[in-house]
């Protein structure tokens, strides 16, 4: 096929947007299509789509196509470091002024002192910088997207060039909008519920009742003191110090395979699904608990010497049969794991500071971990019906 024969038109591009809006789960390949297609029509060396994001760690995304065929995502995140970039952004400095268009003449050096990006891309010899602005109206915060085009070409773009760009650019933005509210959907999913839990949700379990019986190790974690301490230093200082331990357990049960259904208060409760397999899954839920316990002491130790208060954690460790699930009322779910086993773990917990201990295991756990475990002795518990065995590890906590 000719070059000529190959050569894209403007209906055959809108065409390939409208099937990618529908289809297409990933920006960057959404944006490596589109690159490549506008560039067969007009002089295009550089395109970036950026947009704000619903997420709790940064405040905005970009993508962003090269000539060269590369693919690059970046977040900016939130905080005055963030902050202070976007305001140096050819977008902050459209958005203020009410354009929803704009364009830089950067080999004239138009824009070079305002703005470090244009700075570097005229450093890269890219020519002209062309931005648009696009509104999605009545949307509370993904408000709208930035589309950006540049060239090498000494005389720029032409009138044409923006014609065909423009012609483009609602279809683009309804195509974003479509992959954004996807994508949003399941990031925060998984930043409410977990992963594997966002999942089960996405994928049509959202009916009360429905769910399913499991055997998983169980990690209930509780934080000492915190009552009192709560009283003690303003609310703000409190919820700093307790995210701050979060963050800590949040890690090791990621990293080993756990997730984090719930958090109660000044604790959390945390399974790692056996799938068929007791001892790896005890071991995992063990090590996580370790490195837990391991980074507290050392968040503790930073806060001793900047005099902030230290706060110990105590650690339960369980296994058994739970039902994982949707629970709740008709029209305000839960999707967690409940059973006498949960009970249990939230019981033998409560052992940890009668036994000088920050981490405590049941009889079935000691038996599946992999690690010896000692003995600690029987007790009677709050709604349990039988004495429970509880055991310590040796050399541990």
């Amino acid at each position: 096929m000719s070059a000529a024969a190959a050569r894209p038109t403007l209906p055959d591009i809108l065409a390939w947007i409208v099937s990618q809006g529908l289809s297409a789960t990933e920006p960057e390949a959404f944006l490596a299509g589109l690159g490549s297609r506008i560039a067969g029509l007009v002089p295009l060396d550089r395109l970036s789509i950026g947009v704000p994001t619903l997420d709790p760690n940064t405040r905005g995304a970009s993508v962003t196509w090269t000539s060269d065929g590369a693919v690059r995502q970046d977040f900016s995140a939130y905080g005055p470091e963030g902050e202070a970039e976007f305001r140096k952004s050819p977008i902050y400095y459209a958005r203020e002024n009410d354009l929803m268009q704009a364009n830089w003449n950067l080999g004239g050096g138009e824009g070079l002192a305002d703005f470090p990006l244009l700075a570097t891309l005229a450093a890269d010899g890219l020519s002209h910088y062309a931005l648009r602005l696009f509104a999605f109206p009545n949307e509370p915060y993904i408000n709208g997207m930035a589309l950006s085009f540049a060239t090498r070409r000494s005389n720029g773009f032409s009138s044409e060039d923006h014609a065909v760009i423009d012609a483009l650019l609602p279809t683009i933005a309804l195509a974003v909008y479509r992959i954004l509210l996807s994508e949003i959907s399941s990031e925060m999913l998984r930043v409410y519920v977990g992963p594997r839990t966002s999942e089960r949700v996405l994928a049509g379990a959202v009916h009360r009742n429905e769910g399913e019986a499991i055997e998983a190790a169980i990690l209930f974690a509780d934080l000492k003191g915190f009552t009192e301490l709560s009283e003690a230093h303003p609310a703000e200082m409190v919820v700093g110090l307790l995210n701050e331990h979060f963050d800590v357990l949040d890690a090791p049960i990621a990293e080993h395979g756990g997730e984090i259904l719930k958090f109660l208060g000044d604790g959390l409760l945390a399974v790692f699904p056996l799938d068929g397999d007791g001892t790896a899954a005890c071991g995992r839920a063990l090590r996580a608990a370790h490195h837990a316990l391991v980074a507290t002491a050392e968040l503790n130790r930073l806060r001793a010497a900047t005099g902030r208060p230290a706060i110990d954690l105590d650690i339960a460790l369980h296994v058994g049969e739970v039902f994982y699930g949707n629970v709740g009322a008709a029209r305000r779910l839960d999707f967690t794991v409940i059973g006498a086993a949960v009970n249990l773990a939230s019981r033998i917990e409560q052992l940890c500071d009668r036994l000088g201990r920050n981490l405590v295991l049941s009889e079935s756990f000691a038996r599946q971990c992999g690690v010896p475990a000692v003995p600690l002795g029987r007790f009677e518990l709050k709604g349990i019906r039988a004495a429970q065995a509880v055991f310590g590890i040796d050399g541990g906590e």
